[in-house]
């Protein structure tokens, strides 16, 4: 099996071997741009590592002392070195707590957010609108409840769905399995180092860094108020309604023993012969053959 730091530490060599090259391209008459090739491309690597761990952070930003890059570059550099440090233990990746993520978007994504016109495009445009952003300020590894809050937000004008656990999980996978092929999909552009991994969102907006708030948000500008009606007190009580694991659809729900009737076997068997046809296409009628399967079997739970 390869190991986790095998990237981290062909980095360190594309480093080292950028160091010896453009010692020996110093003087060229085109060496400004041999110069920001060569930045460019270490950069990209260096963005694609997910982590670092000291000894090698240690030995990049010694090597970034000596490379014969402009004090900007070596800066840009250094910071996204220093970013990669602690973001894995034991093996494996931190996934980001970002529940807060509400207090940090723009008007134009409340605007959509909160129109019921446009619900029909909260698990595309608006999902895909709300990552792209959300990377833009840091975002790589959303744990289970930024993944839950997420589908919070993108449910605001369907708060029906909260008292429909089964509806509820069918919108959080979902959301899910969209948001992780969007982030996909970004790590593999070259992103600006101000867009770079943040662990952690500071505690208010103004506290962002100056640079990513600015690439963010524009010049002068900070994040949206919540729009009227909504706050993170009752945002984080939905958030909590939210079935992160299948599990918790079961907890409350005890089946007897007894033989289900007729009916309950025949909505099974139309569950269980509509299954294997859904696609994206077919999941409002998916959805309409869970709802049927799950009124009908509540009549055999005991609570």
């Amino acid at each position: 099996m390869r190991s986790f730091f095998l990237f981290e530490a062909m980095a360190v060599d594309r480093l080292k071997g950028v160091v010896r090259f453009l010692e020996q391209c110093r003087g060229a008459h085109d060496f400004e741009t041999i110069q920001k090739k060569q930045y460019d491309v270490l950069l990209q690597e260096l963005e694609q590592v997910r982590q670092m761990n000291h000894e090698e952070a240690a030995e990049a930003l010694s090597l970034l002392k000596t490379v014969d890059f402009t004090a900007d570059m070596r800066s840009c550099l250094e910071k996204i070195v220093q970013e990669k440090v602690g973001f894995v233990q034991s093996g494996r990746v931190v996934l980001q707590q970002w529940k807060y993520f509400p207090e940090f978007l723009k008007d134009s994504l409340w605007l959509r957010l909160t129109n019921p016109g446009l619900q029909s495009q909260a698990l595309t445009v608006h999902l895909k609108l709300l990552v792209e952003h959300l990377y833009k300020l840091g975002l790589r590894a959303p744990n289970e409840e930024t993944f839950a809050m997420l589908t919070t937000v993108l449910l605001l004008t369907d708060q029906g769905r909260f008292t429909d656990m089964v509806s509820l999980r069918s919108a959080y996978v979902s959301t899910k399995s969209q948001a992780r092929q969007w982030l996909d999909v970004m790590k593999k552009q070259k992103e600006q180092p101000h867009c770079s991994r943040l662990q952690d969102l500071p505690k208010a907006p103004s506290d962002l860094d100056p640079e990513r708030l600015r690439h963010v948000f524009g010049e002068g500008a900070l994040p949206a108020s919540l729009p009227a009606g909504v706050n993170m007190e009752t945002l984080l009580h939905l958030c909590s309604l939210v079935p992160q694991r299948s599990s918790r659809l079961s907890t409350h729900l005890q089946i007897p023993s007894s033989v289900p009737s007729r009916s309950h076997v025949q909505v099974a068997r139309r569950f269980a012969s509509a299954a294997p046809a859904w696609g994206m296409e077919h999941l409002h009628a998916g959805l309409g053959v869970l709802w049927d399967l799950f009124s009908c079997l509540q009549s055999l739970f005991v609570s």
